[in-house]
């Protein structure tokens, strides 16, 4: 582990710690919150786009005239929420369960959880109700002739849930844990906890794109008539081959046919 007590980058994060911090470490670290707040972001806005589209006729002209306003709020909200982190001042400190190195603040990581957890939980809600609504239109919709893929939007529709609940369940946790200390003596939780942290704004980032390509017929077709056509050289790489040279191998193959 990297971020061992005894690993090679311990030097690296005592030079960094509560009494030697240095006030640019503040900013790494607000971006890590404010990523993973964007990546949430994103997820409630395909979820959202899906749902208007589907309940709501005609409402792919609004996407595309207001769709600057989702890119304002995906980007202005998280910026608004870590400014608490960028008042204060970062550090690393050590962990005496795990023996390893986590970076804190001033501002309190218990505090930075119990902003965020409640956020989360909240847009996890109204997926989830966006995602059950969107699924009972298109039954609808196919009962009244319409044809609509159903069966690949329930698996979607599924996973993307089941990721939205472990992730919130996660947040959950780690505000639990920073705020009223339960399983102190239960390492094997503590230490599932702490590893799945870091990589569960990139699972729900990667999440719609993946079952997307994988369970949209359409999207695999084009992207594999793109890769193969990527993979034909270009007219500008086939190079010609002169007139003289084209007239002696046509002579040539003559006199050897003769």
């Amino acid at each position: 582990m990297f971020t061992k007590t005894t690993g090679f980058l311990a030097p690296f994060f005592l030079q960094f710690t509560k009494e030697h911090s240095q006030k640019w470490l503040c900013i790494p670290h607000a971006l890590h919150f404010a990523f993973a707040y964007g990546q949430y972001n994103f997820n409630f806005g395909v979820c959202l786009n899906r749902w208007t589209i589907i309940k709501f006729n005609n409402f792919e002209t609004r996407w595309k005239a207001y769709f600057w306003v989702f890119i304002v709020v995906t980007i202005g909200i998280p910026a608004a929420l870590v400014v608490p982190i960028l008042l204060n001042t970062s550090y690393y400190s050590q962990n005496e369960y795990w023996n390893t190195f986590y970076i804190d603040s001033t501002f309190g990581r218990k505090n930075i959880y119990m902003i965020l957890t409640p956020y989360l939980a909240v847009v996890t809600g109204v997926n989830i109700y966006m995602n059950i609504s969107s699924y009972r239109k298109m039954i609808e919709l196919a009962k009244s002739g319409f044809s609509v893929p159903d069966k690949r939007f329930l698996v979607i529709s599924f996973y993307v849930f089941t990721v939205d609940m472990f992730l919130t369940t996660l947040s959950v946790a780690n505000c639990t844990i920073l705020n009223f200390q339960p399983f102190t003596d239960n390492l094997t939780v503590l230490s599932w906890i702490a590893f799945c942290t870091p990589f569960a704004s990139d699972v729900l980032t990667f999440c719609s794109p993946l079952l997307t390509f994988t369970m949209c017929h359409s999207v695999s077709v084009t992207a594999s008539k793109m890769k193969r056509r990527n993979m034909v050289p270009a007219p500008d790489e086939v190079y010609p081959v002169p007139a003289v040279m084209s007239q002696t191998i046509g002579v040539s193959i003559f006199r050897e046919n003769k």
